[in-house]
């Protein structure tokens, strides 16, 4: 398996989309030039977690946008960062962890934005926004979030937008743990192994199968 690590623009100094762009670039150059890296175009898969998933639901919405979403077998989107759902939502819909980063996370936002207050339902910086029709375009997608995740209702949310669509191939929550599985012990601890074993399955059953 041949592995990329991308460079992008990032925040605050380059705003979104730049981010989803740079990377959208890179599939297609990886996807049109496989031979030259010896890669089999045909499994691309393409994994992201926190802003990292934030920055693949915009290469997925352009993806989606080019009828282009072939060029990707999979995506593994993990504990994604995605919208403005926990600043916008009744605080009893909301787990106690997203209530009390709100204000941090709305800031994490604001970073990415062109003109934050102008942009409530701009999917230039909220691409989990993006229309049914390009909902049923995006790329096939795993999806990874914990009990007690920042980003917990958000990627609620989008899994089920993707499971409507019919592009949702799979949904993982991990029981007791927070963002980033902060606390555990990466060698010793039972969730993490689990991690470990949804990431290979991943790899076996979406993207070489």
């Amino acid at each position: 398996m041949v592995t990329f690590s991308p460079a992008y623009r990032r925040a605050p100094f380059d705003k979104a989309p730049a981010a989803y762009e740079d990377v959208y670039h890179l599939i297609a150059h990886l996807y049109n030039k496989s031979d030259t890296f010896g890669l089999d175009k045909t499994k691309i898969g393409v994994y992201g977690a926190s802003g990292g998933g934030y920055v693949m639901s915009g290469v997925g919405m352009i993806l989606a946008q080019k009828d282009e979403a072939h060029m990707v077998k999979s995506f593994y989107m993990f504990t994604p960062m995605l919208d403005d759902t926990v600043w916008t939502t009744k605080k009893e819909e909301l787990n106690a962890v997203e209530l009390y980063m709100k204000d941090n996370l709305k800031s994490i936002f604001s970073f990415h934005a062109k003109g934050f207050k102008n942009q409530l339902n701009d999917t230039n910086l909220y691409p989990s926004k993006m229309s049914e029709q390009l909902i049923k375009k995006f790329p096939k997608t795993v999806m990874a979030t914990t009990e007690f995740d920042i980003f917990r209702t958000e990627t609620d949310k989008f899994a089920q937008r993707l499971k409507k669509a019919g592009r949702l191939e799979e949904y993982v929550t991990y029981p007791g743990s927070v963002h980033s599985f902060l606390g555990l012990d990466r060698v010793t601890s039972p969730i993490w192994q689990d991690v470990l074993k949804n990431y290979k399955k991943w790899v076996d059953c979406y993207l070489r199968n």
